[in-house]
């Protein structure tokens, strides 16, 4: 077939088409109008349908929206709740068990009988008989505390770096007058007795009425405060917070005390 007759061929049929339409609408125009409206009253009901589910879908994806925003909250602050719970400190465990233990002996103690057998002190170990003696203890900083910092001072030091700190001063000077309560005459050899008179040699007028202090040679089997570069970070901070006190002279030797407001 040539184009000339296809082009006919479509002529023609549309032709047609258009005949049957004038005869649909030239025979009943009453009932043709009556189709339209209806018609127009279905697309009417279909357009008020899709705004209201427009509106519909609409409040869903607010919905959603704030969902998410409340599940990065949620889980931003769970974040928070375990970095919190990795970050305690050690030293915080530490004196908690030590405190249950204090607790426990002196609940113990209170059972004991008032009187005691003369023999049974006599026969008592070498460990009763070293004198105790109460160990000043630096007191832990909280998270509050903390914040308050200035960012100058603070740095990149990390809290749970803080509380650490705190842990090893109060570690030295357990250690240390652990050691000076047992006394020169006590000590059997000539290291120890070196050692007890060096940290008498420590001691100034300022520090002899019960100041318990450690010193930088002190701290050396320490991990984080055996560095020189760690106390000129660390110390300050806690002087700003009120924590230690240092004392110097005479001579070059600075004396780190806790402090207690």
């Amino acid at each position: 077939m040539s184009l000339v007759e296809e082009i006919k061929v479509e002529l023609e049929e549309r032709l047609e088409r258009a005949n049957l339409s004038k005869e649909m609408l030239e025979d009943n125009k009453q009932e043709t109008q009556m189709v339209l409206g209806e018609l127009s009253h279905e697309l009417a009901q279909i357009r008020m349908n899709m705004v209201k589910q427009n509106n519909i879908c609409h409040i869903i994806k607010t919905q959603i929206q704030a969902a998410n925003r409340m599940n990065e909250l949620l889980s931003a602050y769970q974040g928070r709740l375990k970095l919190l719970k990795e970050n305690i400190p050690v030293g915080a465990r530490k004196q908690n068990i030590h405190d249950s233990i204090q607790n426990k002996g002196q609940d113990t103690k209170s059972k004991k009988s008032p009187i005691e057998d003369p023999k049974d002190a006599n026969d008592s170990s070498d460990d009763s008989k070293t004198p105790r003696v109460k160990v000043d203890q630096v007191e832990f900083i909280s998270l509050s505390e903390f914040d308050t910092v200035p960012k100058y001072m603070k740095g990149r030091v990390q809290f749970a770096t803080m509380n650490t700190a705190v842990e090893e001063l109060n570690t030295a000077l357990e250690e240390k007058y652990a050691f000076m309560a047992r006394t020169f005459a006590n000590m059997t050899s000539m290291t120890e007795k070196k050692k007890y008179k060096a940290y008498k040699s420590q001691e100034s007028k300022t520090t002899t009425a019960g100041v318990q202090f450690i010193t930088a040679e002190d701290l050396k089997g320490a991990q984080i405060l055996k560095s020189e570069h760690s106390r000129r970070s660390l110390l300050p901070i806690l002087r700003h917070l009120k924590k230690i006190k240092e004392i110097r002279g005479p001579g070059s030797i600075v004396r780190i005390a806790p402090l207690h407001c």
